[in-house]
C-alpha cells in the first residue's frame, strides 16, 4: 500500500547526513532510536561501503526542527517518508532502524515497498510485542529506558533541563514507537532483512531476535555481538559490521538495480 505524501510547503523530514565524493551507488535512510536527531548514528557512515549516501529521519522537536512540538503520528512520517524520498534521485535503498527507529524502518519498507530494497533493524525486538518500554509512564521509568540503553551521560542527565529536554522527547518517540508496534504480528517485508542484536541488551533481549524472520519472506539473517543496546556501533565490532552491512548492500543493490532477477 503506498501512501502519498503532504504538500510541497511542509518541512523536510529527511537531512542528508553523508554523500559520497563520486556518484552514489546506493542509499541508506537511518531512523534513528527514541529520543535522538538525525545525526544520533553517523557512526555509521564509516561502516558503509563507499558509494553509499546516508539519509536520516528528522522529527519533529530535533535538531533543525528544534522549535516544532517532538509529537507526531506513524501516518504522517510514512506520508512525509513518501514525498521526501520520491523527490531523491532513484537508488536502491535500505532503511536502516536502530531500536524504535527499527519499528519504524520496518513499517516503512512495509508499507513503501516501491521505495525501499532492504531493512537492517538493529536493537528491537521481533513479533507483536508488548515492548515493555513503549507502555512506561513514570519520569522514573522513563529514566531507567534511558539508562538501559546506555547513551546518555548521568552528568548530562544531572542537570533538570537537559533532562526534561530529554525525556520530552523520548516520551513522543515511545507513543509513536507504541502505536507503530501495533498490528506488528501482521508485517511481513519481501525485501532482505538483516538484523543486528546485543547479547547484553536488556530492551531487546538476544533470545528474541530469532523471531524477526517471521517478518520476511526474503533472507533474514540475525547478527548478535557482545555488549548491549549500542553494541554494533562499539569499536571492537566496527569490522564484523562493515562486513555484515556490505552484504545486505550489495543483496539490495542487486535487487534495486534487478540484477538479482537477470542471474
Amino acid at each position: 500500500m503506498s501512501i502519498h505524501g503532504a504538500a510541497s510547503s511542509a518541512p523536510s523530514w529527511l537531512t542528508e547526513v553523508h554523500r559520497p565524493s563520486g556518484q552514489p551507488r546506493h542509499r541508506v535512510v537511518v531512523f534513528p532510536h527514541a529520543g535522538a536527531g538525525p545525526h544520533a548514528l553517523t557512526g555509521l557512515v564509516d561502516l558503509l561501503p563507499a558509494g553509499t549516501e546516508v539519509l536520516a529521519v528528522s522529527l519533529p522537536g530535533r535538531e533543525r526542527r528544534l522549535a516544532e512540538t517532538p509529537q507526531t503520528t506513524l501516518t504522517r512520517v510514512l506520508a512525509a517518508l513518501a514525498t521526501d524520498l520520491a523527490a531523491h534521485e532513484p537508488l536502491p535503498t535500505t532503511a536502516f532502524g536502530c531500536s524504535v527507529g527499527a519499528l519504524l524502518a520496518v513499517r516503512a519498507a512495509h508499507r513503501l515497498p516501491e521505495l525501499f530494497d532492504g531493512v537492517v533493524a538493529a536493537s528491537q525486538a521481533p513479533g507483536p510485542g508488548p515492548r515493555w518500554p513503549l507502555h512506561v509512564t513514570s519520569e522514573q521509568d522513563l529514566l531507567t529506558v534511558v539508562d538501559q540503553a546506555g547513551d546518555v551521560p548521568e552528568t548530562i542527565l544531572a542537570d533538570a533541563d537537559i533532562r526534561a529536554s530529554i525525556l520530552f522527547r523520548l516520551r513522543a518517540d515511545i507513543r509513536l514507537g507504541a502505536e507503530a508496534e501495533q498490528d506488528f504480528a501482521d508485517v511481513r517485508l519481501s525485501v532482505p532483512l538483516t538484523v543486528l542484536g546485543g547479547l547484553s541488551d536488556p530492551l531487546a533481549p538476544a533470545h528474541t531476535l530469532s523471531g524477526w524472520v517471521q517478518h520476511s519472506s526474503a533472507d533474514c539473517r540475525v547478527v548478535l555481538l557482545t555488549g548491549g543496546h549500542f553494541a554494533f556501533l562499539a569499536p571492537d565490532h566496527h569490522r564484523v559490521v562493515s562486513a555484515v552491512l556490505g552484504d545486505h548492500v550489495a543483496a539490495t543493490t542487486m535487487r534495486g538495480t534487478g540484477e538479482a532477477d537477470a542471474a
